[in-house]
């Protein structure tokens, strides 16, 4: 873990120099989450938590889950139903 509570797996780094900038556009109401994340983060460790910190953690997670889009059939499954998925497996996997 980093100094934030923020696991940092090998080869996923935050240094500056080795971060790009993406644009993304995101509805009211997912602004409104992450911002209530950041909050929340915020009252109970006394710093902030920026949004793109938090996405670029979800990426992680998903990398985590070795997340492969080819093996989704989109007109049976969608993207979240599918993470979910394989996220509760990965679960499954670590009770063993």
């Amino acid at each position: 873990m980093n100094g934030h509570g923020i696991e940092q797996k090998k080869g996923h780094t935050n240094g500056k120099h080795n971060l790009i900038t993406t644009v993304t556009f995101l509805n009211r109401e997912q602004i409104d989450f992450l911002d209530k994340l950041d909050k929340d983060y915020h009252f109970k460790f006394g710093h902030s938590l920026p949004r793109g910190r938090i996405l670029g953690e979800l990426v992680n997670c998903l990398m985590e889950l070795d997340i492969d889009l080819t093996e989704i059939d989109p007109d049976k499954e969608g993207l979240c139903s599918y993470i979910l998925k394989k996220a509760k497996d990965h679960a499954e996997k670590l009770k063993l």
